[in-house]
């Protein structure tokens, strides 16, 4: 044979064993996400959290940061939210309630309206309402503010439980 033959198996080869790691790598992603996703429900469960309201919770509104994490400010972040929402989250529906990182300060507050932040330092830690529920005519239902409640009266032991599934999916 000649050098070009060779050349070009080699590149076929190499070009084959590209593809298949990425689809690997595609796969085994999919497969972590799923497995997080599991051990995130199995530790909810077992930690005697309501995996319903947990559910119903994170389909009407989000919390980005850890909490343990969100600086000083926090509570009165996470107590403003709770008090917005059980009024049926007429401000929560135009801004988050948050916490910010600026140059000597972690954790003070900082809330926004949606798609907007601090001028100085940067959001560290969020409160708010996902997309559809925000777009939606009317405030939220007992069930919902019943399930946010919940979320955010628990959210320590939550995010404690996805942290550890997350580390456990990423070992695997």
């Amino acid at each position: 044979m000649s050098l070009s033959v060779y050349e070009r198996e080699r590149v076929k080869f190499t070009n084959a064993i590209r593809e298949e790691r990425e689809r690997h790598e595609r796969a085994m992603k999919g497969l972590r996400s799923e497995l997080e996703l599991a051990v995130s429900n199995a530790t909810i469960c077992a930690n005697g959290i309501d995996d319903s309201k947990v559910l119903l919770a994170e389909n009407v509104i989000y919390v980005h940061g850890n909490y343990e994490k969100a600086g000083e400010d926090r509570i009165g972040c996470r107590e403003d939210a709770l008090s917005d929402i059980l009024q049926g989250g007429k401000k929560i529906k135009t801004e988050y309630f948050g916490t910010k990182n600026y140059a000597h300060w972690h954790g003070q507050r900082s809330d926004h309206s949606y798609g907007c932040g601090p001028k100085h330092g940067s959001i560290n830690f969020q409160i708010g309402l996902i997309q559809p529920i925000r777009e939606r005519d009317g405030l939220l239902t007992e069930e919902e503010i019943e399930a946010a409640v919940y979320y955010l009266r628990n959210l320590k032991r939550i995010q404690a439980a996805k942290d550890a599934a997350a580390t456990y999916a990423a070992a695997a």
